[in-house]
């Protein structure tokens, strides 16, 4: 059985002209007829509407370390290295700007007892090179490019950081601000001249850039406010950093955006099945969105009989994939991950894939019973 392709169109170039570094403006509202247009957003996800992977089901840390999508395109990262290490537990949640749905929300279930210098807790959005070649990072001619979002904290006068890096985190451009308001979203943008120094790979479907929203991070990572720097920074030493140390503090964002120009042009959603689209060239799944992979269900599965003991089914992806992904067979019985299920018999067997491409790949058991009915699920992950 053989799925349809799709293609995602490229952002558009948009004409940067020279912009004085980190100049504050004020954040556009959602985009309404009349409105300036709308330039490309280089984020995937950025409502954080699509979670493939976790359906709104927490991912938490595990002894003072995270490192894991917690929704599609957006990471969360943490390293506590305290006595007392701190827990995290993010999701996306049902909470969200006036017109929106969801949030990327993280908790601090434990605090940590202190911050230490390489010590961090951030949101980072990795971007494609492909996607950042307009901006001509690392060249004399890079180019103006704005960010925007919405955040909430559960501590007022709370000062967190960001910063736009390469993917190699050899070069960053270090910020800080502060949400006046406790458990309030507060929007905030800004615009910045492009690195014209250090190495940025920006063709291709390798990594091009990661853009970070620090909630803490200690004094190995943080910078020169507003200046590009041959360093991993993630913030300031303005940063606050007390969410991570108080048990039940909160962070949340959401309508996130980063364009190339001069001044940031309104925030649009875009359909779920564009935004889903973008998605699945990173990850794809065969379960209906809503339905997390390794649930036990038929719904959505791939079926074929068995003309012998040896079992094969060819399968395109939707989307071309940004790089051959990982496969993950799933029983549609059991939601037992590396395994196919026998439908005739109601019992699992193992399965395996190969030639996996960017477009398609093939399931295969040889240890199957001919004129069986065999079904199966599969996640495909080419996450950068």
């Amino acid at each position: 059985m053989t799925r349809g392709f799709s293609r995602i169109d490229r952002p558009a170039a948009v004409a940067g002209a020279a912009a004085a570094t980190l100049a504050l403006i004020a954040l556009t509202a959602a985009y309404t007829p009349g409105m300036p247009t709308p330039q490309p957003n280089l984020l995937i996800n950025p409502t954080t509407e699509i979670d493939q992977a976790n359906e709104g089901a927490a991912v938490a840390s595990s002894s003072g370390v995270l490192n894991a999508y917690v929704v599609d395109g957006i990471k969360v990262l943490l390293n506590s290295t305290a006595t007392t290490k701190a827990a995290v537990s993010c999701q996306r949640t049902a909470d969200a700007p006036t017109g929106y749905t969801y949030s990327l929300k993280c908790t601090v279930t434990t605090g940590a007892s202190s911050v230490g210098a390489g010590d961090y807790l951030i949101v980072a959005i990795p971007i494609e090179a492909d996607a950042i070649q307009d901006a001509r990072l690392g060249t004399a001619s890079a180019q103006t490019l704005c960010r925007q979002w919405q955040v909430k904290a559960s501590t007022g006068s709370y000062s967190y950081g960001w910063a736009l890096q390469n993917f190699a985190q050899t070069r960053s451009l270090p910020n800080a601000e502060t949400i006046a308001g406790a458990a309030s979203w507060t929007p905030f943008s800004s615009c910045f001249s492009g690195d014209t120094g250090g190495t940025w790979v920006t063709s291709g479907s390798g990594g091009g850039a990661y853009l970070i929203v620090t909630i803490a991070a200690g004094s190995t990572y943080q910078g020169t406010g507003g200046a590009w720097a041959g360093s991993n920074y993630f913030g300031t030493s303005a940063l606050s950093n007390s969410i991570l140390t108080t048990a039940g503090a909160t962070f949340e964002i959401t309508n996130a955006k980063l364009e190339i120009s001069p001044v940031p042009t309104p925030f649009r959603h875009l359909s779920i099945s564009q935004e889903l689209a973008r998605c699945e060239r990173y990850y794809e799944k065969t379960y209906d969105i809503g339905t997390a992979p390794g649930t036990a269900t038929g719904i959505g599965s791939y079926r074929a009989i068995a003309p012998s003991t040896s079992w094969q089914m060819v399968t395109g992806f939707r989307v071309t994939k940004r790089a051959a992904p990982t496969m993950t067979l799933y029983s549609t019985g059991t939601g037992a991950a590396g395994y196919l299920r026998d439908e005739s018999m109601g019992s699992d067997l193992s399965g395996s894939s190969t030639n996996v491409g960017t477009n398609a790949f093939l399931a295969f058991s040889n240890s199957v019973t001919s004129g069986h009915v065999y079904g199966v699920h599969f996640t495909a992950d080419s996450r950068l």
